[in-house]
C-alpha cells in the first residue's frame, strides 16, 4: 500500500481517492514538513524504487536536485538498480543519456550525484518505504501525535458586539482577540514565514495581535490619547479581552459606556490598517492620523447607526454625548 500511495508522489494529474489524500498529505504541515515529505524509500536491491522519481538517498527526488541530468534521461523510470550496478563487487553507475553531459551545469551536477551516491551500496533485501515522522515508524496513532492538534472552539473568547459599528470591526476584534488576524507569528504558527517575527511598527517585541494593540510602543501611545480624549482614567491593558473590557470599569453611564466601546474597537482596526500599510506599502504611521481618523470614523457610524442619538461633531469632539 505505501508503494501505491509514493507512486502519486511525481504524478501530476490524476483523480480518485489516492489524489485526493496525496493532495491533503501535502497540505497538512507541522515545523515546515509536510506528511509526504516525511516518506521515502530504504533501499535494499533497488529494484522497486525509482531512481529520479523517488525520494530515496534524502527527502527531495534526485529529479528536482540535478533537473539537468533528469532532462538528458533517456529512461525517467528507471530503478536505482539499473543506475547503481556491481561489477566484480565493484560499484559502478550505469547511466542511458540521451546526450552525454557536455555543459558547464550537466558537469557539475554529474560530478556532484556520483559524490553524492559514493556510499550508495546494494543488498539483497527489497526496497522498504518508511516514514520518518515518528520513532516508531508509521502507524495510525504515530500520525495522530504527529499531526497539529485541532483548536478547541470552547477556548475561545466570546465578544460583546457594539450595536453601533459595521460587522467587519466586530469580527476583526474578535478575530484579534483570539489571535486570528495575520501577525507575523500567527503566521509562522501556520508554517509561513517571513523575513523576521518583530512588530513592524515598533521593531522591538514579537508581532502578535496582544503585543500589537497592547505591548507595542505605538500602541501604548495611542491608548493614552484615547483615555484622554474620552476622560478616563489611563488605559493599560495585556491582551486584547483586557481592551475590549474597559468600558465595563471606566466608571461612566451608560451612553459613554456603549461610544468607548465602540472607540475601542474602532482604534484596534484603524492601527491594525496602519499597520498593514506599513507592511506593503512602507507608509509612515502617525498616530495623530490614526487619532483623527478614530474620531472622524467614530463620528460618522455612531451619528447614524446608533438610534435615538443627536450627538454633533463639536460635542463628539469634545466627547459630550449627554
Amino acid at each position: 500500500m505505501a508503494r501505491q500511495w509514493e507512486s502519486y508522489l511525481a504524478l501530476s494529474s490524476g483523480g480518485g481517492v489516492w489524489t485526493e489524500m496525496v493532495k491533503l498529505g501535502k497540505m497538512v504541515k507541522v515545523d515546515g514538513a509536510t506528511f509526504i515529505s516525511l516518506i521515502h524509500s530504504k533501499i535494499g536491491n533497488g529494484k522497486t524504487t525509482r531512481f529520479w522519481m523517488d525520494p530515496w538517498h534524502c527527502e527531495t527526488p534526485l529529479r528536482r536536485k540535478f533537473p539537468a541530468l533528469y532532462r538528458l534521461e533517456g529512461d525517467k523510470s528507471c530503478k536505482v538498480a539499473d543506475r547503481v550496478l556491481k561489477n566484480g563487487g565493484v560499484r559502478v553507475f550505469g547511466w542511458n543519456w540521451k546526450n552525454t553531459p557536455s555543459t558547464t551545469l550537466e558537469t557539475l551536477e554529474l560530478t556532484d550525484l556520483i559524490t553524492q551516491l559514493r556510499d550508495t551500496y546494494l543488498t539483497d533485501a527489497a526496497d522498504s518505504w518508511i516514514w520518518s515522522g515518528s520513532s516508531v515508524g508509521f502507524s495510525a496513532a504515530a500520525v495522530k501525535a504527529w499531526m497539529p492538534k485541532p483548536i478547541d472552539n470552547n477556548s475561545l473568547f466570546a465578544l460583546k458586539w457594539c450595536r453601533w459599528l459595521p460587522s467587519k470591526c466586530n469580527i476583526f476584534m474578535w478575530r484579534a482577540i483570539n489571535e486570528r488576524i495575520p501577525t507575523k507569528m500567527a503566521l509562522a504558527k501556520r508554517n509561513i514565514y517571513t523575513d523576521n517575527t518583530t512588530c513592524p511598527l515598533c521593531e522591538e517585541g514579537e508581532e502578535t495581535a496582544a503585543y500589537l494593540f497592547t505591548g507595542c510602543g505605538y500602541s501604548c501611545g495611542l491608548w493614552q490619547m484615547i483615555a484622554r480624549w474620552c476622560g478616563i482614567p489611563p488605559i493599560f491593558a495585556f491582551d486584547a479581552r483586557d481592551l475590549v473590557d474597559i468600558f465595563n470599569s471606566c466608571g461612566c453611564p451608560p451612553a459613554y459606556k456603549e461610544a468607548i466601546q465602540g472607540i475601542i474597537i474602532i482604534t484596534c482596526w484603524r492601527l491594525w490598517k496602519a499597520r498593514n500599510e506599513l507592511v506593503f506599502k512602507g507608509k509612515e504611521v502617525k498616530i495623530s492620523e490614526i487619532i483623527s481618523d478614530v474620531k472622524s470614523i467614530g463620528f460618522l457610524w455612531y451619528k447614524h447607526r446608533k438610534k435615538e442619538n443627536n450627538c454633533t461633531w463639536v460635542s463628539w469632539c469634545k466627547f459630550n454625548l449627554m
